[in-house]
């Protein structure tokens, strides 16, 4: 048996898991693996919702993060988590320390002729 999608959980593999012919023991199993799978998403989706509307409403956050937006590249969803990740602004002493304190830092490893320079994310 082939599994369907080649590892992408969208609505058409979802049906397609659906109808693939097996057992009823492993069809009733499958079901309700896709059900939990579908109460997530929408549980992420609500909470993804409400935070936004959260963020939109307080006119310090919404400034913040249409600032973060003007950035090219930066869509809300990461503004709005460097801004969580953030806090306030305010109590950063210098702007050079927010690399850091994010979790990027810039680093360099060399030896005699070789130059390396990478920029390290710290989870």
């Amino acid at each position: 048996m082939v599994f369907p999608g080649n590892g992408q959980w969208s609505a058409r593999v979802l049906l397609e898991l659906h109808a693939l012919p097996c057992s009823p023991a492993v069809h009733f199993e499958l079901d309700h693996l896709i059900g939990t799978l579908h109460f997530h998403f929408n549980a992420a989706a609500t909470m993804q919702k409400e935070i936004r509307r959260y963020c939109q409403n307080d006119p310090e956050l919404r400034h913040s993060i249409n600032l973060l937006k003007s950035i090219p590249g930066l869509g809300w969803i990461v503004a709005a988590h460097l801004v969580a990740r953030l806090g306030d602004w305010r109590e950063i002493d210098n702007v050079r320390s927010i690399a850091g304190f994010l979790g990027l830092v810039s680093s360099e490893h060399s030896t005699g002729d070789k130059q390396i320079h990478e920029l390290l994310c710290a989870t």
